[in-house]
């Protein structure tokens, strides 16, 4: 069966998608995921095409998928519980271990200069791109990788420090 739009709409509708998802994953700080909602978008209206009404406003059908997905994703965060360790919340899995593991880690980045458990508690256990975790920071990128580097060394074992 033919879709009832073509691969030119969809693409041509991008921009205002990708606008929409930033303004539902609160702004350009959320990048990543926002691009994430836009694919997943994508790939629901182009599997669920059989679905358009011809003649109907495409954005406004996208727009719903996206919204309905955004609040899908939301609830099954929310159902994850949360650990808050010194002011930095981390979703775990919801096994115990998960949790004990997580407090391990903290103690240990404790250990470690301020500088570089800030480092590497971004980059290693939030999962910040290097570039994003230096922005945040107000740092270059080398100055931050050098950092995480040398949180790696103390934390394997190592005297870097």
């Amino acid at each position: 069966m033919k879709r009832p739009f073509s691969d030119a709409e969809l693409v041509a509708l991008l921009p205002k998608l990708r606008g929409y998802a930033f303004k539902l994953c609160g702004g350009t700080a959320y990048k990543a995921q926002a691009d994430d909602l836009v694919q997943s978008t994508m790939v629901r209206a182009l599997a669920n095409a059989r679905q358009f009404t011809a003649g109907t406003r495409l954005l406004a059908w996208l727009v719903t998928i996206m919204r309905n997905l955004h609040i899908t994703l939301a609830r099954a965060a929310a159902k994850r519980p949360m650990v808050d360790i010194d002011d930095i919340q981390v979703t775990v899995r919801g096994r115990q271990e998960d949790t004990v593991h997580l407090r391990e880690v903290c103690r240990m980045a404790d250990a470690l200069p301020p500088q570089q458990a800030e480092a590497i508690l971004l980059v290693g256990l939030d999962g910040a791109a290097y570039e994003e975790a230096a922005q945040e920071l107000g740092i270059p990128t080398g100055t931050l990788k050098s950092r995480v580097s040398r949180a790696r060394t103390a934390l394997a074992g190592g005297e870097a420090t």
